[in-house]
């Protein structure tokens, strides 16, 4: 039983830092457009911040990273066919004649 509650304990502990890193990167987010206000550099520097984001959140809150690896395999594919279909858009954007 001890075993379980100190199971349960290290990974609050590790859900308690992963909340604290994505609240300062939250912050980081905001203050990158007080550094660069209004430019493609605080754009840039924003969307890696909420990549990063977005991988710590999933990967922890959502428990990704014990999944199984099909289930891995299909987001790994997902993620794959939404860039290419960006890639697709940004390429109709720059054809336009």
């Amino acid at each position: 039983m001890n075993e379980n509650v100190e199971s349960i304990r290290q990974r609050l502990k590790i859900y308690r830092w992963i909340f604290v890193v994505l609240l300062a990167l939250t912050g980081a987010t905001a203050g990158i457009f007080y550094l660069y206000p209004g430019g493609r550099r605080a754009t840039a520097i924003a969307l890696m911040i909420a990549t990063i984001q977005a991988v710590l959140a999933s990967a922890y809150f959502m428990h990704l990273n014990s999944e199984k690896k099909m289930v891995l395999r299909i987001l790994l594919f997902t993620g794959i066919f939404f860039l290419g279909l960006m890639f697709l858009t940004l390429l109709a954007l720059h054809d336009q004649r």
